[in-house]
């Protein structure tokens, strides 16, 4: 009966301990994403061949796109916290289309369209941050790394002709890395157990290093969404 006694106790005193100490949570967001470097435009053309291509897809405008994620953090002393998120994105950068080229024909055509590049990502972000109680609300402040491997990539486009319409498309395989590393800065604002969130991650991977050609392109993603602290 008394080690029955004790056992309960240090159960007891144990999840206590982890339950204040820690804090799992889940959330969804909308995300815009759009390419950033000297290599980024914000028009290109269209250059149709045997497989249709955008030929500069790194637009530096941006797409929408959207994304769920689960995470846990660990109060490391009084407001100070370390955590992991674990999260999947689809995600849509957007450049304008004005012309479109042909191997037949030296002279491009004037056109009105827009592609994408059509992302779909896995992400593992750790991250440190504090905690600012503020009467009935908790403001945290959140500084990470976050790495994101890239399940796939597609150049979607779609424009037409001016005067015309004829539709010329683009949809094929644009994969060129398979993580894309960023520094992540967020804020969150929580009531009870409902929060919202903001992030904003700068990507430090070079879309175009393996091409050949030379220059740079960089993610830029802005994320803004729901968080509800399970425990």
């Amino acid at each position: 009966m008394k080690k029955l006694l004790l056992t309960i106790l240090y159960y007891f005193i144990v999840t206590q301990l982890f339950a204040q100490s820690t804090e799992f949570s889940f959330g969804v967001h909308g995300g815009f994403m759009h390419f950033s470097g000297r290599s980024a435009t914000s028009s290109t053309s269209i250059t149709q061949d045997q497989i249709n291509y955008t030929t500069n897809p790194y637009g530096s405008k941006m797409g929408p796109g959207f994304g769920v994620y689960i995470q846990g953090q660990y109060f490391i002393k009084s407001q100070f916290f370390a955590g992991l998120q674990i999260g999947a994105d689809a995600l849509k950068s957007k450049v304008t289309v004005t012309e479109v080229n042909t191997l037949a024909n030296p002279f491009p055509r004037q056109a009105n369209g827009n592609s994408n590049i059509s992302s779909h990502y896995l992400n593992a972000n750790p991250y440190i941050g504090v905690r600012f109680p503020l009467s009935n609300i908790n403001l945290d402040l959140i500084a990470g790394l976050e790495s994101a491997y890239v399940i796939d990539a597609y150049d979607e486009g779609l424009a037409k002709y001016y005067n015309g319409t004829t539709e010329i498309r683009t949809n094929h395989d644009i994969k060129t890395i398979k993580i894309d590393n960023r520094i992540k800065l967020g804020v969150a604002i929580h009531y009870n157990r409902l929060g919202i969130t903001a992030n904003y991650a700068q990507g430090l991977s070079n879309y175009i290093s393996s091409s050949g050609v030379g220059g740079n392109v960089n993610t830029a993603i802005l994320r803004v969404g729901l968080n509800l602290i399970v425990f």
